[in-house]
């Protein structure tokens, strides 16, 4: 009887050893033509996994407490993100495919919508205004849903490039995650620069050259001339910036001649080369300063530019009347401050 009963005894301590555990994950992935590639799983610059591609797949396995985001790298052209949660995470890095567990799955579906926005916006007849509405909502509604987890925060990092420093610490101070988030504590750090070339404050110099000739060219040289400024903080590889400029601002210097001058600012570039070949292929007809890459001096630092295109409109006098203006919101500045004149 005793040899039974410590056999039953036995048996359930083994059960409770081999019990899963509920936090555990595994991540299946598959990648093309990489075998032999090494391939790391990061959250943030933690290491949590190192495989070795064989058959074209890798395979992690561990336990986390929480859900948190997190990236599997093999190379700068070879990368996806997922968000590491318990389950069995399928991950393919040459679609950018990741599915398997509620928040992943969550996650591709809402990055399959994105991207269908973004291919519809590069159409030059799209509705751009209604386009970016619903881009915008889903950012918006995402980042309520999930509002303290590593989806919302996703998507969040997107709302806070549009909200002001003292909103924007109001939400990070309700989420630890948040606080501790890279991303959003550098957007703080934007957001300051933001607010000192806030509206009703004078503009900054920015100093670089004329993209035609080479020669030096100063955003100054265009103010003091009785006439509103646009000005047009822009890059060659910028599919939005590109579209802005054939859609609405090759429009808006036609429309508004002799009323507003129009200058692009050239930021972000590899090469004054890649920037040159850009003007040639877009509708531009005003001056543009190329100012560079992506050195601390950058106009996009000075001014607290979080992304392009950032399109502003300065009083003859420098004094910035509007920032970040999109679409037909240009054409709403300029009309307003042609009124006052």
């Amino acid at each position: 009887m005793k040899k039974i009963l410590f056999a039953a005894a036995a048996a359930l301590a083994l059960a409770a050893c081999t019990k899963p555990n509920p936090n555990a994950y595994t991540i299946k992935g598959t990648v093309a033509d990489a075998d032999g590639e090494t391939v790391y799983l990061l959250a943030g610059t933690d290491t949590l996994g190192v495989d070795v591609v064989k058959d074209g797949t890798y395979k992690f396995e561990g336990v986390v407490e929480s859900p948190k985001n997190a990236t599997t790298f093999i190379s700068n052209k070879l990368y996806d993100e997922l968000i590491l949660e318990p389950g069995v995470i399928s991950q393919n890095i040459d679609n950018h495919d990741v599915s398997g567990t509620p928040l992943n799955d969550e996650m591709t579906e809402l990055s399959n919508k994105i991207i269908s926005i973004i291919k519809e916006l590069d159409d030059e007849n799209a509705n751009q205004d209604s386009l970016m509405s619903i881009y915008k909502a889903i950012f918006r509604e995402t980042a309520e849903k999930h509002a303290g987890n590593p989806l919302g925060l996703k998507f969040f990092e997107e709302l806070a490039y549009e909200m002001t420093k003292a909103q924007l610490d109001s939400v990070i101070a309700l989420y630890p995650l948040y606080a501790a988030d890279p991303t959003l504590q550098q957007i703080c750090k934007t957001k300051a620069k933001e607010e000192k070339t806030a509206v009703g404050k004078p503009y900054i110099e920015v100093v670089g050259v004329d993209a035609k000739n080479g020669k030096e060219s100063k955003l100054s040289d265009y103010l003091g001339k009785g006439k509103p400024v646009i000005v047009d903080f822009w890059a060659s590889w910028c599919g939005p910036c590109r579209s802005e400029i054939n859609n609405y601002l090759s429009k808006y210097a036609k429309e508004y001649k002799n009323k507003v001058n129009f200058l692009g600012i050239a930021v972000s570039e590899n090469s004054i080369e890649d920037t040159q070949k850009a003007m040639s292929e877009l509708p531009i007809s005003w001056p543009v300063i190329y100012t560079g890459g992506r050195s601390e001096d950058s106009p996009v630092n000075t001014y607290g530019i979080s992304g392009i295109p950032h399109i502003m409109l300065l009083a003859p006098d420098g004094t910035i009347l509007a920032r970040n203006i999109r679409g037909t919101q240009i054409k709403e500045a300029i009309d307003k401050a042609l009124a006052k004149k």
